[in-house]
């Protein structure tokens, strides 16, 4: 990790995604307290070709692009943004995700000194147009089921809804494909020391599901990777929660997850039927 010169460093993992990419960045580019690192393991030269252009002509030192010259896997390019942050708060933004708008940058700016993270509320659209808001309430209430283990997302969204003061960052575990993001939160949260504060009111995570993802791809295998990810949890150091998960206690944590879960739905179809009530 380099020194901290910057508050927050935005980690971008650039696939294939030029407009995901260039939202991004036009949301941050003119904090001078803010650095940004592009990772491109594009398999389309013409969309890396357009970023790295797009990133010569905005000129500014704070913003950083990197083309892979290997291409190891998603996983691989997020554990090499990780090891770029240079600003003392990082969060990593995928081409898929953005933000309503960038005011939580200043909740940073006033309580950076009393806080480790800054988890942001989100609105999640399916392929479909359905819509999931995940609300800081479900949020606070969902965390405190971490010590079940890292076998669901207690965060309830993406990558992008965490910001984590930069000494507890993490890598990603590889061998993990389902469960690499939640793992992932499980440790970070477990280890930070000071206040975690919910973002209730102004910022908001925008997350819109594409044919690419990597939860596309694998949806009709994910029985037998969940199967495998438990015996390589238990063999990196979960063993009694894997045992207590697999043994009845996930029953318990499945009544409050899922009630939580299906609650962020409620938002979506009552403004549905409110719409349909109109016509």
């Amino acid at each position: 990790m380099k020194k901290k010169t910057y508050l927050l460093t935005i980690l971008i993992p650039a696939y294939n995604n030029y407009q995901g990419v260039l939202r991004i960045i036009n949301q941050f580019k003119s904090y001078a307290d803010v650095s940004i690192y592009i990772s491109d393991d594009s398999t389309l030269d013409i969309v890396s070709k357009k970023i790295e252009n797009f990133i010569i002509n905005v000129n500014s030192p704070r913003i950083h692009y990197k083309r892979r010259g290997i291409h190891d896997g998603a996983v691989g390019n997020w554990n090499q943004l990780l090891s770029m942050i240079d600003g003392e708060f990082f969060i990593l933004v995928h081409h898929d995700e953005f933000f309503s708008n960038t005011n939580f940058i200043q909740i940073l700016k006033e309580k950076k000194e009393k806080i480790d993270a800054l988890i942001l509320p989100v609105r999640i659209e399916n392929q479909k147009g359905i819509k999931r808001y995940v609300k800081s309430w479900q949020q606070r209430t969902s965390i405190r089921l971490i010590f079940f283990g890292p076998f669901k997302n207690f965060i309830g969204s993406p990558t992008a809804s965490l910001v984590t003061r930069s000494d507890y960052c993490k890598v990603f575990l590889d061998e993990l494909i389902w469960n690499v993001d939640v793992e992932w939160y499980y440790r970070i949260i477990s280890s930070l020391k000071k206040k975690v504060i919910f973002e209730s009111d102004g910022s908001q995570v925008i997350s819109v599901a594409n044919k690419d993802s990597i939860t596309s791809k694998i949806i009709n295998e994910v029985p037998l990777i969940i199967k495998k990810e438990y015996k390589i949890l238990e063999n990196s150091g979960y063993k009694n929660m894997v045992f207590f998960w697999v043994h009845g206690g996930k029953v318990l944590f499945n009544i409050i997850f899922y009630s939580i879960y299906l609650s962020s739905f409620i938002p979506f179809w009552i403004s549905r039927r409110y719409h349909l009530k109109s016509k």
